[in-house]
């Protein structure tokens, strides 16, 4: 929990640094880059996440990889985090980041999960619909879990809305169970 209030305080920290010097994108940019390369380089996160590795240290290896690469805001940014021993947050904190941005830009992503791989059109339509009742721009995530059977579940932000055919039964399942077997009809 405290992580999540860290990242949270970062984010909106960043932010607002993006805002006054108008470097909203530049910023998301160079998050991106930093998050792909600590996706996609495990030596680099170790590096980064390792106790007994100088703050100094870890420093050289950003200047080393990233200089020229990153605006200096961000490196800076780095620095403070590797200074106050807060880098394994740094996934969190461009987390918060992202949705200040989509939120400043009114952008909204919404995971969807449907049992078979949706359209273009289906998602078109979807999206139309989503965006009329949200006012907001909407970038659908459209994963595949057939194990729903059918229908949609959608992840807003923290909101799950389970449309799906396997939540349906489920809910029926449950409802049955609670009736009493008087009534269904049955003598024991």
């Amino acid at each position: 929990m405290i992580e999540n209030e860290l990242a949270a305080r970062y984010g909106r920290a960043l932010f607002q640094l993006a805002l006054e010097k108008e470097k909203l994108e530049v910023f998301r940019d160079n998050l991106d880059t930093i998050e792909d390369l600590m996706s996609e380089n495990v030596d680099f996160e170790k590096v980064m996440l390792h106790q007994k590795i100088s703050p100094a240290e870890k420093k050289q290896v950003i200047k080393k990889i990233l200089s020229g690469q990153l605006d200096q805001y961000i490196i800076n940014f780095l620095f403070l985090l590797i200074d106050k021993h807060r880098v394994f947050i740094i996934k969190k904190i461009i987390k918060q980041y992202t949705r200040l941005l989509n939120e400043d830009r009114r952008v909204l992503e919404v995971e969807v999960l449907s049992a078979i791989e949706m359209s273009e059109n289906m998602q078109d339509k979807l999206r139309a619909k989503l965006d009329g009742l949200l006012d907001y721009e909407i970038i659908l995530n459209n994963k595949c879990d057939p194990g729903l059977i059918g229908g949609l579940k959608l992840k807003i932000r923290d909101q799950v809305i389970d449309g799906s055919l396997k939540n349906g039964l489920e809910s029926m399942k449950n409802r049955i169970k609670r009736i009493p077997v008087s009534e269904l009809g049955v003598e024991l």
